[in-house]
């Protein structure tokens, strides 16, 4: 949890340093979200135990 934290601060100080708009950002956070959901999906990592 502490390192996927400190890599979207990493990936949010970039964005800043680009100068990209903050509303790119949110729409790139939500990009990256609804990617991680599918290959959780996909990869079958979100069955209950």
């Amino acid at each position: 949890m502490v390192l996927a934290l400190f890599l979207l601060q990493i990936i949010e100080s970039g964005f800043n340093i680009l100068g990209i708009s903050p509303y790119l950002t949110m729409a790139l956070w939500g990009t990256l979200l609804l990617c991680f959901i599918q290959a959780r999906g996909m990869l079958g990592l979100d069955r209950v135990v």
